[in-house]
């Protein structure tokens, strides 16, 4: 029953979302299984964290999804697996790499219960394996590809075996349960460097644990104020054996299962502790506390985050046992009325204690790399609610009473898992004050609710056509086929805030600022709290005035950039935003936008052109908010040349902008063809009757976007259908280059750099004049069709008359 409970949310909706670190774990999965089955140990060695028990279950997971036939191509598994890319999954393939760390995850949850009864009551231990079954964070870690779960669990595994091997009467025994103990223990190391800890704290338990095997009960327990009997020498003699046995199995484990150290069996353990120690001394600036919307918390990190991850009834159960421990030393009591305080007990708070602080010392945080401690402190608060239980007991009330307070505990223990599913990782225990706190004291958020926003893009117009900012892409990217960049990049679409960037303060407090004076187009909020927000783009772009190689040091200072479209519209006014760092009282004169060709942002102001294409003034205006902008109306000259020009305030650099014409010319003959869901032909500027000396212009428009860059033909046909003449050519830009809707003209005449196919010496016919494209390397035509898709051809004819060419020079 218990292995139904811990597989049922772990196995339901796999497919939820991605994290952030999940990419990499398949991609470095595909190369674990790639260099095996090529032979090579070395490549093996894919990440020294070391993460082997990670890249064995991804690499599972991928050959299962191969052996399946879900790939959807005939390469062979090797194939497939050099393809895979680093920083974007598929979510079919996400979610069959996830499958083995759900079984495992619910396996060892029935193994840490199982272990559990042989160190307390089957009742006690049965509670603990439903506390840790249906706990949000367990459940949230073992559903996803990652080296957290496995660390965690195979730690408490082989601390529990360990512990039970100190039980045991006979030798035999002992000597069987340090080698079940050592093998998880080495498990553990394969999966993550802060599970060496286990080594040296092992050490010291073995010291208090130590009882010779065979020389009595040794299932008898002892108090924590009875003074041992036994003298140091004795119990170094006694405990050190074992160890080193543990020590032993760990280490042949470690070598057996990373082939990479069968050919270095010393130096890839060394690398993997040295790589551990870089870590923990390497500030990591995305974890850094000391910049963004959370407080410093010290020495406190991770007390704090383990009091907002544990379940409620695990919080309580802490609570009691902490408090029946408490009244036990300070009494000195061997025995209380609610039960005995074992050495056990005391091994697993002080490793749950001391882990925690050995994490504390290194540099890089996360409320996930305390789940090597999960098993200890779920098994101590199973031991509280045991004692809660015989309190209720004992106590003279009435029987309604008691049923309400077991109802009470029951909620708790469903509630968390049940409210959050299946996004357990927003879980934040409601005792010390759940979604109305924890945003304002802990860093939040690994991916999840990014789902949500990539299908809502996802369902967006042209979808795939669009251009989305995201810090996360990783967790947006198998939800969301459209190109994704940077925050701050230029010509976006869409700018999503996610809530670990907002509380880090990225890219900086100044620009988040500006976003939350804007209303966003689409909001997550998970568990009560708000995880992502989509606004519309471009983005607010940080200026070149405030770089420090064009930093004057005047105030005021332009910091950041807005265009009003992704690309500046030619022949149109375009709206710019210019945010500023400005004293407290603001210049009264107005500041001056240019445009100007690319190369004055970066040239002395005396090298540069001084050509100015479109010019516009405002003056500095502090919101509400604080922030000091500018607002300008730019028009573009409708002669402007399709091109890249630079903006500038005041003669100060602020960055890049893009020329493209939106605008549809005047057509002579509309048409409202569309090429392959790609690019749409507008119409003409033609006359209706054409000879060799006519000027004939396609205009063309990107709809949304096109995949490559495809050759335009233009073909004069005979009444009998045959090809007369021809012209292939690329248009004036490649067509993968256009902007999404902007409007392309494609010229043929006398005069122009392509020739209108018609021959001036023509034999008297009919004759027509078609257009299609078609990619250069397949010459794989697109399809053509009518708005109303009343017909389909891989050409259109233009609807035009092809006449006799007259003696005297003609026009269009």
């Amino acid at each position: 029953m218990l292995l139904v409970v811990a597989l049922m949310p772990r196995l339901l909706q796999l497919d939820a979302f991605a994290t952030v670190d999940e990419a990499k774990w398949v991609y470095r999965s595909a190369q674990f299984l790639l260099a095996m089955w090529q032979g090579n140990l070395a490549g093996t060695a894919v990440n020294l964290t070391p993460a082997v028990t990670t890249t064995w279950m991804g690499a599972l997971g991928l050959s299962a999804f191969y052996l399946l036939g879900k790939v959807g191509s005939p390469a062979t598994l090797t194939e497939w697996l050099a393809t895979l890319p680093e920083f974007r999954v598929e979510l079919d393939v996400l979610t069959a790499v996830r499958w083995p760390m759900a079984l495992f995850g619910s396996g060892a949850v029935v193994g840490l219960y199982l272990l559990a009864r042989r160190l307390v009551d089957a009742r006690v231990a049965f509670l603990f394996g439903v506390l840790l079954a249906l706990d949000p964070q367990l459940i949230a870690l073992t559903r996803v590809l990652g080296h957290d779960a496995p660390a965690g669990l195979a730690t408490g595994l082989a601390l529990f075996a360990y512990l039970v091997a100190w039980r045991q009467e006979t030798r035999r025994k002992w000597l069987g349960w340090l080698v079940i103990s050592g093998a998880l223990g080495g498990l553990a190391m394969l999966s993550k460097a802060p599970t060496f800890f286990l080594v040296p704290f092992l050490a010291a338990a073995s010291f208090m644990l130590a009882r010779a095997p065979g020389s009595g009960d040794m299932t008898q327990t002892s108090t924590w104020c009875r003074n041992s009997r036994q003298s140091a020498c004795q119990r170094l003699r006694e405990g050190l054996p074992g160890w080193l046995l543990w020590i032993g199995v760990a280490g042949v484990v470690f070598i057996v299962l990373w082939p990479a150290a069968w050919q270095q069996p010393i130096a890839m353990p060394y690398a993997v502790v040295h790589n551990a120690f870089l870590s923990a001394t390497r500030t990591n600036p995305l974890v850094a506390e000391d910049e963004g919307l959370v407080p410093q918390l010290g020495l406190l990190y991770y007390p704090i985050h383990a009091l907002f991850k544990l379940s409620p009834l695990a919080l309580l159960g802490l609570a009691i046992w902490l408090a029946v421990t408490s009244v036990a030393l300070c009494r000195g009591m061997r025995t209380l009325r609610f039960g005995r305080l074992t050495y056990d007990e005391g091994v697993l708070c002080v490793f749950a204690i001391l882990f925690t602080l050995f994490m504390t010392l290194g540099g890089k945080r996360s409320h996930r790399y305390l789940l090597p401690i999960w098993p200890a402190l779920y098994l101590l608060a199973a031991l509280g609610l045991f004692h809660l239980g015989h309190i209720l007991a004992t106590m003279r009330v009435a029987r309604v009473a008691k049923w309400a307070v077991v109802s009470l505990l029951g909620t708790l223990l469903i509630l968390p898992a049940g409210v959050t599913a299946p996004y357990y990782l927003s879980y934040h225990n409601p005792l010390v004050g759940g979604a109305l706190v924890a945003p304002h004291l802990i860093k939040i958020g690994w991916g999840e609710g990014l789902d949500m926003v990539g299908r809502w893009l996802q369902a967006r117009p042209d979808s795939y056509a669009l251009r989305v900012g995201c810090t996360y892409s990783s967790a947006l990217a198998p939800f969301f086929r459209g190109r994704i960049s940077e925050v701050t990049a230029s010509q976006l679409d869409y700018v999503v805030l996610y809530i670990k960037q907002v509380q880090e303060g990225m890219p900086s407090l100044t620009w988040l600022r500006y976003y939350e004076a804007q209303q966003p187009l689409y909001r997550v909020q998970l568990a009560g709290v708000s995880y992502a927000a989509v606004y519309a783009g471009p983005a607010l772009q940080p200026a070149l005035a405030s770089d420090p190689a064009f930093e004057s040091g005047i105030l005021p200072q332009p910091l950041f950039f807005r265009p009003g479209r992704p690309y500046l519209p030619i022949g149109e006014v375009v709206e710019v935003e210019i945010v500023w760092l400005a004293d407290a009282q603001l210049p009264e004169a107005p500041t001056r936008l240019t445009m100007q060709p690319v190369d004055d942002l970066i040239a002395r102001p005396e090298e540069r052109h001084g050509e100015v294409f479109a010019m516009a003034e405002a003056e500095l205006k502090r919101r509400a908010d604080g922030l000091v902008v500018s607002t300008y109306m730019l028009a573009l000259p409708e002669q402007l040349p399709r091109d890249s020009y630079g903006l500038l305030v005041d003669g100060r650099p602020l960055g890049v902008v893009e020329a493209r014409r939106f605008q549809v010319p005047r057509l002579d003959i509309p048409m409202d063809i569309m090429f392959g869901e790609q690019i749409r032909l507008l119409g003409l500027q033609s006359n209706a009757s054409v000879d060799a000396n006519a000027t004939l212009q396609l205009i063309w428009q990107a709809a949304p976007h096109a995949w490559a860059d495809y050759t335009i033909f233009l073909q004069l046909l005979d009444a009998a259908g045959e090809r007369v003449a021809g012209v292939d050519a690329q248009p004036p830009v490649p067509t993968s280059m256009w902007a999404r809707d902007e409007v392309i003209t494609m010229s043929y005449g006398p005069l122009e750099k392509l020739a209108l196919p018609i021959p001036p010496a023509l034999p008297p016919g009919r004759y027509r004049l078609i257009v299609g494209l078609y990619h250069p390397l397949t010459h794989e035509r697109l399809m053509a069709r009518d708005a109303a898709r009343t017909w389909q051809s891989d050409y259109v004819e233009l609807p035009v008359q092809v006449v006799e060419t007259c003696s005297e020079k003609g026009t269009r």
